[in-house]
């Protein structure tokens, strides 16, 4: 289906509509179909309108902590306090292979931006890599004093940074595990880190309220902002390098001449960032409510791409949704 969609895109239409409903079909009845494939004779009807949600990928024997698409949107990685990294199929939702050797929750994971890997941080301290291919364990990197709560990787796949309780940034060589740096100057557990489109700068953002940009090279702290006195849990650079995104809904914008960081509200920002997103209990859109979320679907870690969104919930279920805007 899959395959024929791809042919079809833009020839035609109603033939498009007719393979969109039937892959959704099979998506939605994917468990049945596979126990009981000779019971498709018995199938529903076909639905008028199917709702949002794609796939529920079901496998974690416990609440989802983290999850992330790869960079081609092909596999959907989640992070789960049973100790497991599962890697999905994004389009199926078969569960492509599960990553064992953690020794306590995992708090994050993310795939390599070029797809060949996969880390993952835990409450046992230590950051693992793996094949993402495989599923095969690569690589430990252990030096934090506590828990791992969050990972990035470079732009070319090079390095790895991973944020942690012990009020710490690290960075490692993914290739070969040689731990490299330490940033030391955050007052409280580190929830986020990202690495500027160009690898010469890494973010990172605090439970002590402020966010830090540093020299990736040297760990030198070039900037701190305060976040308006909220906890900080998640950063992002721009496509461009000029901006932070942070999820107190502030733009920072860096200006390196003067060695600090401008505040601009998000309602201010680019047009290149009013896309899909998350905000307690709804879906937005260009920063307006679009889908309220059910209190089963409510996030406890999320991922979003251009068109759609994975959702880890505390019932251990990853949901994956896609949208198509006009």
């Amino acid at each position: 289906m899959s395959k024929l969609d791809g042919i079809l895109k833009g020839k035609a239409t109603q033939l498009n509509e007719l393979i969109q409903d039937a892959t959704q079909f099979i998506r939605y009845h994917r468990s049945a179909i596979e126990s009981s494939p000779l019971q498709l004779v018995l199938k529903p009807a076909v639905q008028d309108k199917w709702g949002p949600c794609l796939l529920t990928l079901i496998g974690h024997g416990g609440w989802v902590n983290s999850v992330a698409f790869s960079p081609d949107s092909k596999f959907i990685v989640s992070g789960s306090i049973d100790s497991t990294v599962k890697v999905w199929d994004a389009a199926t939702g078969a569960d492509f292979s599960t990553l064992v050797g953690h020794g306590g929750r995992v708090n994050s994971v993310t795939f390599s931006p070029d797809s060949k890997f996969v880390a993952s941080g835990s409450d046992d301290n230590t950051v693992k890599v793996w094949d993402a291919a495989t599923g095969a364990y690569l690589l430990t990197l252990e030096g934090h004093g506590s828990y791992v709560t969050s990972l990035a990787f470079s732009p070319d796949s090079k390095l790895v940074a991973s944020g942690s309780g012990d009020n710490t940034v690290k960075v490692w060589d993914a290739l070969t595990g040689a731990y490299l740096l330490t940033f030391e100057s955050h007052g409280r557990c580190v929830t986020s880190v990202a690495f500027s489109p160009d690898s010469s700068q890494l973010a990172s953002g605090s439970w002590d309220r402020t966010v830090k940009v540093w020299d990736a090279a040297t760990g030198t702290c070039l900037s701190t902002s305060e976040g308006r006195g909220c906890e900080v849990s998640s950063v992002a650079f721009s496509p461009d390098g000029s901006y932070l995104i942070t999820n107190t809904g502030i733009i920072y914008l860096l200006a390196p001449s003067e060695n600090n960081l401008l505040l601009t509200d998000l309602q201010q920002s680019p047009n290149d960032y009013n896309n899909l997103g998350l905000k307690n209990e709804w879906i937005t859109y260009n920063g307006r409510n679009l889908l309220w979320l059910p209190p089963d679907y409510r996030p406890e870690c999320s991922a979003v791409t251009a068109r759609a969104i994975a959702v880890g919930c505390g019932s251990g279920r990853v949901w994956v949704s896609t949208f198509s805007f006009s």
